[in-house]
């Protein structure tokens, strides 16, 4: 089975809310070539889902609660075949704890970005190969694009007062629960966006196996 990895700070809001998204796709809800699961990279273990995350995931307050924060694992990161991470951060604490882990390991904007070009390309091999294999081979050509591709617009975050607003990386979705403290309502579509762009690449892949 291909496991699929969102990761975040905390595991309370940015990470659930793209697995959640993640999770109540078609394609994934009704098979089971795929797995999906969240973690925090500084997650303090058993918190609770953020209560406006859970919102814009559709989720009830009893599925809500069901959510419980858990810090990443070696053994997690090991086992998926594409790691999503909120910030670039993210990617690089990754990327020096298992070096082997970065030529999987995307930012929620970066993968959105790839997947325009990656999830094209390619459909003669997958056509050969099952599930996983045929999935494996998009996070591959994900991963050859870098640096080829257009990445989506920074992000401007409005700040209070005579501030100017503040630029956020192209390649990152700021946590709403850290300093400069975004709205929740810039942050949120942008992961659902995200998201529903990595979704879309996968659906490709997998009609044709």
């Amino acid at each position: 089975m291909f496991q699929i990895l969102t990761i975040c700070s905390a595991n309370v809001c940015r990470s659930p809310l793209a697995a959640a998204a993640l999770a109540t796709r078609d394609v994934i809800r009704r098979g089971d070539r795929i797995q999906v699961s969240s973690a925090g990279l500084w997650a303090a273990e058993g918190a609770a889902m953020c209560a406006v995350a859970a919102k814009w995931a559709g989720l009830q307050q009893d599925d809500a609660a069901g959510h419980q924060a858990r810090p990443v694992t070696r053994d997690m990161i090991s086992r998926s075949g594409l790691i999503l991470v909120a910030e670039r951060r993210h990617r690089a604490a990754i990327a020096t704890a298992i070096p082997e882990a970065s030529v999987r390991t995307f930012t929620f904007r970066e993968a959105a970005a790839l997947c325009v070009v990656a999830g094209h390309v390619g459909s003669g091999a997958d056509a050969e190969r099952q599930g996983a294999g045929a999935l494996g081979d998009l996070v591959r050509r994900m991963n050859a694009a870098r640096g080829t591709v257009a990445y989506p617009e920074s992000l401007v975050v409005p700040r209070r007062g005579l501030r100017r607003a503040q630029k956020i990386n192209a390649l990152d979705i700021p946590d709403s629960h850290e300093p400069p403290l975004v709205n929740h309502n810039l942050v949120m579509p942008e992961v659902l966006a995200s998201i529903a762009a990595v979704t879309r690449a996968i659906e490709r892949v997998l009609e044709r196996v």
